[in-house]
């Protein structure tokens, strides 16, 4: 085979490879948990949770507050990419990272969805 040949079937594979790789990640589900369904376990993975909001404070760069559903709360970070209204008792959905700081668990939250109903 000649340099040519080689950088064109390459090429052909690299492309199928990217292709592949966001045909999985638009396909891939995060599961969705109860609050209390979050444990140590589940550190450093992607969750989905549903609830409302409370105790809101917002700083320069982020948002914290608690997020309540039926069974318990667990406290969120949302980094700041742009100026959202939270209110107290709104329902959100967050998808984000489990994470723990000073032995408690939180949600890193990489996505909020406002219930507007």
């Amino acid at each position: 085979m000649n340099e040519k040949s080689l950088l064109i079937i390459s090429l052909i594979f690299s492309l199928l490879g990217v292709l592949i790789i966001l045909f999985v990640s638009e396909n891939i589900e995060i599961p969705t948990y109860k609050i209390s369904e979050i444990t140590k376990e589940n550190l450093e993975d992607t969750v989905k949770v549903t609830g409302t909001l409370s105790l809101i404070k917002e700083t320069k760069n982020v948002y914290l507050f608690n997020l309540k559903d039926e069974t318990s709360e667990i406290m969120v970070i949302a980094f700041k990419k742009e100026r959202i209204d939270f209110k107290d008792d709104q329902r959100v959905t967050i998808i984000g990272k489990v994470i723990e700081y000073q032995d408690q668990l939180e949600i890193q939250a990489e996505e909020i969805f406002i219930d507007n109903a």
